[in-house]
């Protein structure tokens, strides 16, 4: 997005999508720096090391890659290169508008002097109040630095409780994946001065709106409009990958820029 002389922005975009088994296996499941210290406890204490790890690996599978996330985003706001956002956007998920709509994240951030901009689950009913994390944006302050050090710390601990967060939050436990723990933190402290709630009707509608959802939605009119509905900045397929080649590959309008054989069509650019 452009800059403004007020604000220089350098932002660092992350793909979220699963890594490989070795590394996830490496980076939660063995003694090392970002282990989950509890998980290896929930095993048969008496298998060997490495068929432990292995059975780690397995189990723990999702939760290890949705926690990787926070992870990142943590060192790239720590990173040296001093990235003024780091934004998470899951590989799933999809801008479906030609203008700068991570420059009007941004803009809402700066204007309301808010740390972080989240979005909620407004396209369904009673999801108004629930976080999702599939899209975010990040400012580089000190509060964002705290509250992703804080997540990945809990989470660390599992049930040997984090009592005293940095951001202020008490004798709170993440030992579940990364959006409850997430949620968890926002009902346990009101956030409002540091964090943006966006609509995620806007900014992280589920692909689902556009056909059928098997819950039910706020807004009926979702599906009526599809992609021609002006409130949709961000839409977010949440693993639903044959909807989202139907959507992005073969409906009326070229979302990625290449045709439906282009390189972003193709089984290669989905790798």
């Amino acid at each position: 997005w452009q800059s403004t002389a007020e604000h220089r922005d350098n932002a660092c975009i992350l793909m979220a999508r699963p890594l490989d088994h070795e590394r996830m296996a490496h980076s939660a499941c063995i003694q090392d720096e970002h282990l989950h210290r509890f998980l290896l406890n929930q095993l048969d204490a008496a298998a060997d090391p490495h068929q432990r790890q292995q059975e780690c690996a397995k189990k723990y599978e999702r939760d290890n890659f949705t926690w990787e996330k926070m992870k990142m985003v943590e060192e790239y706001l720590q990173n040296s290169q001093n990235f003024s956002h780091v934004m998470i956007l899951d590989a799933d998920a999809a801008l479906v508008r030609d203008h700068d709509i991570l420059g009007k994240m941004a803009a809402e951030l700066h204007a309301q002097h808010r740390d972080v901009f989240f979005t909620n689950e407004d396209w369904l009913l009673g999801g108004a109040t629930r976080l999702n994390t599939g899209v975010f944006l990040a400012r580089n302050t000190q509060w964002s630095k705290d509250l992703f050090s804080d997540t990945f710390e809990a989470h660390q601990r599992g049930p040997d409780t984090l009592k005293s967060w940095r951001i202020g939050v008490k004798d709170l436990q993440c030992t579940s994946n990364e959006q409850i723990c997430l949620n968890d933190v926002l009902a346990a402290q009101n956030l409002s001065a540091h964090v943006i709630l966006a609509s995620g009707i806007s900014y992280n509608r589920g692909g689902c709106t556009v056909e059928h959802c098997g819950e039910g939605v706020s807004d009926e009119s979702m599906q009526e409009k599809g992609l021609q509905d002006e409130r949709l900045e961000v839409l977010h397929f949440m693993g639903d990958h044959t909807l989202a080649d139907k959507v992005l590959c073969d409906g009326p309008r070229d979302l990625t820029g290449e045709g439906p054989k282009g390189y972003g069509c193709s089984v290669a650019g989905s790798l």
